[in-house]
């Protein structure tokens, strides 16, 4: 969604008196709008009578009526402005006046700030038409913005208490699918969006004013060098409050594999794509990627292990696991990265193909499980059996999967075997082979009323997701189930003694 035929908008008193200075707003959006509440202003903004809006000055004097200062003013005007106009492809030839727009109800970028700034001059606010590179929805992630060759976008700054802010009306108002449909839904990132995540998406550029990096309102700012070796960041990587830790660039380069991390300040659910970038995101190969979450879930990490030297993208999907209902949930895309695989190892071994994070899920805990000696997703084994144990809370209604690396589901006799007591939960694993196996754990705490044990068929959801490792085969493993699990049964049914978490 950006277009061409911007005009430069310069305002002196904007652009040179020093009360006006371009520079860093005094604190971040989140300390501005603490207390602030834009229910009523917004239900006021969406309800305007069609015929209250065909004159521009007569819209804004019925939307700033019941706002009581700056902010709820500009607030009504950006919300008619992205609930009312809709981006259409056919006026980005097209110039329009300001009338015009208010007329056809749609346009481009210029279109939408034109209109925006017209209605902000009327309504006593100041603002400055701001012109460069954006990254949409429908960025491709490793693209190289070129000044030559590049048509520009338009957004545009407010000042606002003693600071200048940044207003996306464009991308604030919804987003162009691949087909070039228009999807219209209000984009909270893109209404005073703090200069540090706006250089994401937003590079302010025009060769013929001096210092117009300025505008990027950064103490600091970036070259479009810089600008172009960012990763693709969406606005819900900053509403899931996740911050970059390494790499921070684009595209990453590397030798055999590479680990990319996010810093999250809550538990958060991932998802991912991993595919060719000559190939569509239909082409995944996630048996290539291992995510799982380190640090508590403070960071979510992604090893990358390619199968053969060449591009590949990464598209990171998360969501906040508080609010997320069960495991189908939809995950909003928040970063992409370009990853260049110069040399792959020689006979690299795929993982069983999973989408999520390995380890254990917050349900597994939530269902009173408590892993006593397995810390970590991965299990591993050099051969024989491998004991698990968990502590019980309740009792649980569990059941188990096992997959190669094929995606292959495995028969379970032989390979996992279970004994429980009031207290503990004791799994016995012997791998059929070496190599890797996913392993799943589903269960809910067993249904009952007053005591009673309710029958019936029930959905469990997922509790965990081990990865098995077994670099060793002894044996026959059916044989050594069941031979291990008869001789327990010989032992007057003792309770298992688990060794204590330290």
């Amino acid at each position: 969604m950006v277009d061409v035929s911007v005009q430069t908008d310069n305002d002196i008193l904007t652009d040179e008196a020093p009360e006006f200075a371009a520079r860093p707003p005094q604190c971040k959006k989140s300390e501005l709008l603490s207390s602030v509440n834009f229910t009523t202003i917004d239900a006021h903004a969406l309800t305007i009578p069609r015929e209250g809006t065909k004159d521009t000055a007569e819209l804004v004097r019925y939307l700033c009526k019941p706002a009581a200062d700056d902010l709820q003013r500009l607030r009504a005007l950006f919300q008619w402005v992205t609930g009312n106009i809709r981006f259409d492809w056919k006026y980005m030839e097209i110039k329009q006046t300001v009338g015009e727009v208010l007329w056809s109800r749609a346009g481009v970028s210029k279109d939408y700030v034109a209109l925006l700034v017209e209605m902000c001059h009327l309504a006593g606010l100041r603002v400055k038409k701001i012109h460069g590179f954006a990254r949409g929805r429908d960025f491709r992630v490793g693209r190289v913005f070129e000044p030559e060759r590049d048509p520009l976008h338009s957004w545009l700054a407010v000042f606002l208490y003693g600071s200048w802010r940044f207003l996306d009306p464009t991308l604030g108002s919804g987003h162009v699918d691949k087909q070039g449909k228009f999807h219209p839904h209000l984009q909270e990132h893109f209404f005073l969006t703090d200069p540090d995540y706006m250089i994401h998406s937003h590079f302010p550029y025009d060769n013929l004013e001096h210092n117009y990096n300025r505008w990027q309102l950064l103490d600091s700012p970036l070259s479009l060098e810089d600008f172009n070796s960012l990763p693709n960041v969406m606005p819900e990587f900053w509403s899931c409050g996740l911050k970059l830790c390494r790499p921070k660039h684009n595209p990453v380069v590397f030798r055999n594999q590479t680990e990319i991390t996010v810093i999250a300040p809550t538990l958060i659910r991932y998802k991912y794509k991993f595919f060719p970038a000559t190939e569509t995101e239909e082409s995944c190969i996630n048996q290539w990627v291992f995510c799982t979450l380190k640090e508590g879930g403070a960071i979510g990490s992604f090893t990358i292990l390619p199968p053969v030297n060449a591009d590949y993208i990464l598209k990171i999907y998360a969501g906040n696991e508080e609010l997320l209902d069960d495991e189908g949930s939809a995950l909003d895309h928040v970063v992409s990265f370009l990853l260049i695989c110069e040399k792959a190892r020689r006979y690299p071994v795929p993982w069983p193909t999973h989408d999520v994070a390995w380890g254990p899920t917050p349900r597994l805990y939530e269902c009173g499980l408590d892993p006593v000696n397995q810390i970590g997703p991965v299990i591993v084994t050099w051969g024989g059996k491998k004991l698990i144990y968990f502590e019980k809370a309740c009792d649980v209604m569990v059941m188990f999967q096992v997959f190669d690396t094929e995606g292959h589901m495995l028969d379970l006799k032989g390979i996992v075997g279970r004994e429980e007591t009031e207290e503990h939960l004791r799994l016995v694993i012997i791998p059929p082979g070496i190599g890797y196996y996913k392993f799943l754990i589903y269960g809910i705490p067993r249904p009952q009323v007053g005591g009673s044990v309710v029958q019936g068929r029930w959905r469990l959801p997922l509790l965990a997701a081990y990865l098995i490792e077994c670099k060793m085969s002894l044996g026959n493993p059916k044989q050594e189930l069941e031979t291990h699990t008869n001789t327990n049964k010989t032992k007057n049914k003792r309770k298992i003694k688990v060794v204590p978490r330290r």
